[in-house]
């Protein structure tokens, strides 16, 4: 079974140019490179049982600690960073504004219906929202329900504004919400699945102990 960061790549590799103009026009164009589609699971828990997510922190037991901040965000995953925050909340107009344009059989729709509608022949705004909402939903912001999320709704309503939109901070965010929620799960002796973008607790890893062999 394809897992959904997969799916998002299989799609990526059905795009043609002018959908990629288009996804690059509202500044994911660096989502078009992803290549990795999984982490180590047992690595990505182990860092997740080290975050600090009162400080965004990775302490290792060797003494290093890392901070994963916007900057970070930016220079490994490459999306739009700005002052314009997004509010990471339900808006009812967004909501029914893209209940409108998406038929889904749940409340919002799922990774694999946005996977279906996203053929060639599909373009305008319509095309740019649900690009961005499937990458959203299945890699820099999933969930553990494989769905899309209301909360970032209001962020996809207008398309020209959607790279003026600081994603940076919202990605991030969302791994702190995520893996709070996981810590307080296993604390209480219960087992979920971490969400967000674990690939950053990952890169940031790599990156800190490459840095610290070289010095």
């Amino acid at each position: 079974m394809m897992n959904s960061t997969f799916k998002l790549m299989h799609v990526i590799g059905q795009l043609n140019d002018d959908q990629k103009q288009v996804v690059s026009n509202v500044g994911f164009s660096t989502i078009l490179d992803l290549c990795c589609s999984s982490v180590p699971k047992n690595l990505v828990l182990w860092l997740a049982d080290r975050f600090d997510t009162a400080s965004n922190t990775v302490n290792l037991p060797n003494g290093l600690s890392f901070t994963i901040n916007s900057a970070v965000v930016k220079s490994i995953l490459g999306i739009p960073m700005s002052n314009e925050t997004i509010p990471c909340c339900r808006n009812e107009e967004a909501y029914q504004f893209i209940k409108l344009q998406f038929n889904s059989a749940g409340r919002t729709p799922s990774i694999d219906e946005l996977v279906s509608i996203i053929t060639p022949d599909f373009k305008g705004e319509n095309f740019a929202r649900a690009f961005v909402l499937l990458a959203l939903s299945s890699f820099l912001c999933p969930n553990t329900k494989n769905v899309c999320s209301s909360k970032y709704y209001s962020a996809v309503i207008v398309v020209d504004e959607i790279i003026q939109l600081d994603w940076c901070s919202l990605v991030l965010q969302w791994l702190n919400s995520s893996l709070k929620k996981y810590q307080n799960m296993k604390s209480n002796g219960q087992s979920i699945p971490t969400g967000g973008c674990v690939l950053l607790l990952v890169v940031s890893t790599y990156i800190l102990e490459n840095n610290n062999t070289d010095s």
